[in-house]
């Protein structure tokens, strides 16, 4: 595609709507509406218009894999971690002044927790080999959910108010989720 362009562009179709990047340790991949007329022109020009963005994200992926090397893995039951977060939710339920419908628990391939439409929290699984700051630091941010539902300045400020570090705290879930995408098989092998 590009001669400078450093990293492997690969493209996908998919049942989306409409075309997406995904950025991952040498490789940026085009994920593409199943019903769109794909040509290499398009391709080359989504990247061109995006390429500082995927240089940057890239760049922080490269130092999230060199951070994952060092983090502990923990080792806690998927029972305890359970209890764990069910009591984290009604702590921190208090303090919000919030009320989630019910809680879930499952493997999850790209996120640590969500909040539905209908305020339920699902929290992902592997979490439970998080340190607990990690996990407290998910429960809350789903939790805010129920009082501000998008990602913006005012779910930010929101999180910061109990977590002012939470950029350090993103930043180790990215760590995290890369060291456990490459040793979940050992975990449960």
């Amino acid at each position: 595609m590009d001669q400078e362009f450093p990293l492997k562009i690969e493209t996908i179709f998919r049942n989306v709507k409409y075309p997406r990047l995904e950025v991952m340790p040498g490789i940026v991949r085009i994920i593409l509406p199943l019903n769109l007329n794909y040509d290499e022109e398009f391709a080359r020009k989504l990247v061109k218009k995006h390429k500082d963005w995927i240089l940057k994200k890239h760049s922080l992926l490269e130092e999230a894999l060199k951070v994952s090397e060092k983090l502990p893995i923990e080792k806690r039951s998927i029972e305890d971690f359970k209890k764990e977060v069910l009591m984290l939710v009604e702590k921190y339920s208090k303090e919000l002044g919030v009320s989630p419908r019910k809680v879930f628990f499952r493997r999850m391939k790209s996120r640590w927790g969500s909040c539905s439409g209908a305020r339920n929290i699902t929290v992902n699984s592997l979490a439970r080999f998080l340190p607990k700051d990690l996990v407290e630091y998910i429960v809350y941010h789903e939790l805010c959910h129920l009082v501000e539902r998008k990602h913006n300045e005012r779910f930010w400020a929101l999180v910061s108010r109990k977590f002012p570090d939470f950029g350090e705290k993103e930043f180790l879930l990215l760590a995290y989720r890369l060291k456990l995408d490459r040793e979940v098989g050992r975990l449960y092998g």
